[in-house]
């Protein structure tokens, strides 16, 4: 698993790996309120 950039409370990073395949197929991702953007890297 990766380092965070910006430790962040209440982060999703620690749930990334149930979250991510949760995802549908997609071409273009945007995360709106993207905080440490934890997903965003991890995906």
């Amino acid at each position: 698993m990766s380092v965070p950039i910006v430790p962040w409370m209440g982060g999703k990073r620690r749930l990334a790996d149930r979250l991510i395949p949760l995802f549908p197929p997609h071409e273009c991702y945007v995360e709106v309120f993207a905080g440490g953007a934890a997903l965003y890297f991890m995906r």
